[in-house]
């Protein structure tokens, strides 16, 4: 996924952390699904709608992980 919330554009890699299967950028407690969906929860546990970020496809080969840039061709 992109690198920065897109928020306040704060870098996830540096001020983010990882909670099951989402990322929470650590600066206003956005969180972010594996499908790039943003919200926030609430003092009740209610998940506010916030912006979402762009996810990339990506694929492993030989022992790597790679990101597919759109128009390429990953099919080998």
């Amino acid at each position: 996924m992109e690198a920065r919330c897109p928020h306040q554009w704060t870098h996830l890699a540096s001020e983010g952390v990882v909670d099951g299967e989402e990322i929470i950028c650590m600066t206003h407690f956005w969180r972010f699904s594996t499908l790039g969906e943003g919200c926030k929860l609430n003092v009740k546990g209610r998940r506010d709608p916030k912006g979402d970020i762009e996810v990339f496809p990506c694929y492993e080969k030989e022992g790597k992980i790679w990101i597919a840039l759109e128009g390429e061709d990953n099919s080998e």
